[in-house]
Formats: C-alpha cells, structure tokens, sequence
C-alpha cells in the first residue's frame, strides 16, 4: 500500500474510533501530524505513518487518559508523535 493509501485509511480510522470527542480530535491531529503531499520515499513521512498507526492500535480509554493528563503519556511512545500529541490544540 503507498503512502497516500496508509494517509487515507489512517485519516479514515482516526475519525471513525468509536467516541464521538476522540473521533473529532484524532481527524484533526492526524490530519495535522502527516505530510498531505509526501513524495515516494520521504523517510519521515513515512516514520509518521508508523507512528500514527502504532497510535491507532491504541485503545480510546488509554488515548483519552493521554489527552486528559500528558503527564501520563508513556515513554515509548516515539518521538515526534509524543511531542505532538502533548502540544495539539483542538480547533473549533
């Protein structure tokens, strides 16, 4: 699957999580985090891509506590996801 395919279905899943809120907030970070327009090859787009799904692969009672308190993010989460994720600001 390309990269384009991957941003799609990671946009697609993030909006589609189960919790209306988490829906809301993830479509935007996500849409945020990865590169639109990344060409074939691009190293850290696709280190993003990983990233966003290793996140996906998360359940929402443990990304809600994340969002909720930052303070307990874990450590493994890779950087510059875990930078990201701490810093985002929802937009109305």
């Amino acid at each position: 699957m390309d990269y384009e395919q991957r941003r799609k279905r990671a946009l697609w899943r993030a909006g589609h999580r189960g919790t209306r809120e988490l829906d809301l907030l993830m479509s935007q970070f996500v849409r945020d985090f990865l590169p639109p327009d990344a060409a074939a090859g691009d190293a850290d787009a696709l280190d993003r891509m990983a990233q966003i799904e290793q996140l996906q692969a998360v359940n929402d009672p443990d990304v809600q506590e994340w969002l909720q308190r930052p303070e307990s993010i874990p450590a493994e989460l890779p950087e510059p996801l875990l930078s990201a994720l701490r810093s985002f600001v929802y937009r109305l």
